[in-house]
């Protein structure tokens, strides 16, 4: 008996057995579509953890340079050791490398609102702060090239629970407060990282309104591109400041070691449970067509014994057994595929979610269907095959 004639009678048999045969389909259709779901959704809660610790500082590097103290291998930190130029040269060779790169340099000072005074911190700094900080604008503008090349007095606040006891107005935009008998105007107002009244609020100014003009700055702020490539980052950061300012490991590149180490455990975890769940999902299918197959076969025994009794060997007993539950894993795969598919997009256009759709988890599952119905289509076949063509005549 030939190849095609033995799928054409798997074929048939499955047509003869509608109910069983979908039954089993949609037993795998379940299957793929829910792992397809799980790992679709897995997926697109990754980048979201990260983006949400990411506001939190998870991928800022901060470049504090070092010198030694007395010839000695201790290390004390030296304050504004970085030169303009020496900044700009980094900018220029770390840009490629990173989301945003900006300067700061912060000293707490007496601000004057309406003629009432109220300590601050003073942070001197570009519009990249906000962006390798996580800082998000509520209302008004950041700074620009244009506010840079003019120099105007202009500054940026926070939402601090203590501003509105100073201002008179709501409206902060367009006020004005008073820094060391300079007056700034209000162009902004951003997210407080710390708006409660037990820390002094913070106010932004551009670099230039720096007093006394200061030829050095205090530290470097890096974002990363991604969260997985921190040593690379750092290693990077490392090689070009030592090529720009000639220290010889004077210098450190930090991160939130532990925090990141944090994110890295929680997204393992979110993966390992992702797959169990993926590897769950397909168990089930697959006990459903064992558990079909095995029902089937019973209820065929005395085909089998007839088929075997006109010269079927136990080979094409086996292929034919074998091949009806490869097509249906193959059926059910794709109407898996299909279901899986058509649910995420379905939310997505009903909540307006994007979820990242790859084609791994696709083509993982659709193969994994057909390899589940061989694996567990083959012990009721083998058993089918190794049938006493007698006892199966006999069989009622």
């Amino acid at each position: 008996m030939s190849l095609m004639q033995i799928v054409t009678m798997a074929l048939s048999n499955l047509k003869n057995n509608k109910f069983k045969t979908c039954l089993v389909i949609f037993s795998m259709m379940i299957s793929v579509s829910a792992c397809i779901i799980i790992l679709t959704f897995g997926n697109s809660a990754y980048p979201i953890i990260i983006n949400e610790f990411s506001k939190f500082g998870a991928k800022k590097i901060v470049i504090h340079p070092y010198q030694s103290k007395d010839n000695t291998q201790e290390k004390s930190i030296i304050k504004k050791i970085l030169r303009p130029e020496q900044v700009n040269k980094l900018r220029k060779e770390l840009g490629p490398y990173f989301n945003g790169i900006t300067e700061a340099n912060m000293e707490t000072k007496e601000i004057m609102i309406n003629d009432k005074k109220l300590d601050a911190n003073i942070i001197y700094t570009d519009s990249e702060y906000f962006k390798v900080n996580n800082i998000k604008l509520l209302n008004g503008h950041l700074f620009s090239e244009l506010n840079s090349t003019l120099q105007q007095n202009i500054c940026i606040i926070e939402n601090h629970d203590l501003i509105p006891l100073y201002m008179k107005h709501p409206n902060y935009l367009g006020q004005e407060l008073q820094i060391a008998n300079k007056k700034y105007k209000i162009i902004g107002m951003v997210r407080s990282l710390s708006p409660d009244k037990e820390n002094d609020p913070s106010v932004y100014l551009m670099k230039h309104s720096m007093l006394p003009k200061s030829k050095y700055i205090s530290n470097l702020q890096l974002n990363m591109k991604d969260i997985y490539s921190v040593n690379e980052s750092i290693f990077i950061s490392n090689q070009v400041l030592q090529r720009i300012t000639n220290f010889e490991n004077n210098f450190e590149a930090t991160y939130m070691k532990s925090f990141v180490n944090t994110i890295y455990k929680i997204i393992s975890k979110l993966k390992l449970i992702v797959l169990i769940a993926a590897c769950i999902s397909f168990l089930v299918g697959g006990s459903g067509i064992s558990n079909i197959m095995t029902l089937s076969i019973k209820e065929r025994t005395k085909e089998i014994g007839i088929l075997k009794a006109i010269g079927a060997g136990n080979k094409i007993i086996l292929k034919q057994f074998l091949i009806e539950a490869m097509v249906i894993g193959l059926i059910g795969g794709l109407a898996g595929v299909f279901v899986g598919l058509l649910i995420p997009l379905s939310i997505s256009k009903i909540f307006n979610f994007s979820f990242y759709i790859s084609t791994l988890p696709i083509v993982l599952s659709l193969s994994l269907s057909i390899l589940i119905g061989i694996i567990f289509g083959f012990i009721p076949a083998y058993r089918a095959s190794k049938l006493n063509p007698i006892d199966t005549l006999r069989y009622d």
